[in-house]
C-alpha cells in the first residue's frame, strides 16, 4: 500500500508501466507521444522502485524484531561463541602425543 494517497499501489503503478512499454514496444506512436509515454514510465518504475525498497525495508525490520524475540539468551561465561579447539592465544591448543603441558 502506497504512503501516499495520491501514489499508486505497486500492482497499480507496475500495470501502468506494463501497459506503456507494450504501448512502447508497438512503435507506431508519434515522437511526442513516445516520449511522453518513455517520461511517464521512468517516473512508475521510479514509484515501483521506492515501493519495493519500502517493502524490503518493512520485512528486514520486522525479521530482525522477530529474530530478537527468538535468539536465546547468552549463557554465563559462554560469549555466545562456538567452541573451538584454538585456545585464548589463537594457537592449536590440542595436545601433540607425548607432548606435557605445564601445571
Amino acid at each position: 500500500m502506497a504512503d501516499n494517497p495520491n501514489e499508486p499501489s505497486f500492482e497499480a503503478a507496475f500495470n501502468q508501466l506494463q501497459e506503456m512499454v507494450q504501448r512502447l514496444e508497438a512503435g507506431n506512436l508519434p515522437l511526442d507521444e513516445t516520449t511522453r509515454l518513455y517520461e511517464e514510465g521512468m517516473r512508475m518504475a521510479q514509484v515501483c522502485n521506492q515501493l519495493l525498497n519500502a517493502a524490503e525495508q518493512r520485512i528486514v525490520q520486522l525479521h530482525d524484531s522477530y529474530a530478537d524475540v527468538q535468539r536465546p539468551a547468552p549463557e554465563d561465561g559462554d560469549g555466545g561463541g562456538e567452541e573451538s579447539d584454538e585456545g585464548e592465544d589463537g594457537d592449536d591448543d590440542e595436545e601433540e602425543p607425548g607432548a606435557s603441558r605445564p601445571l
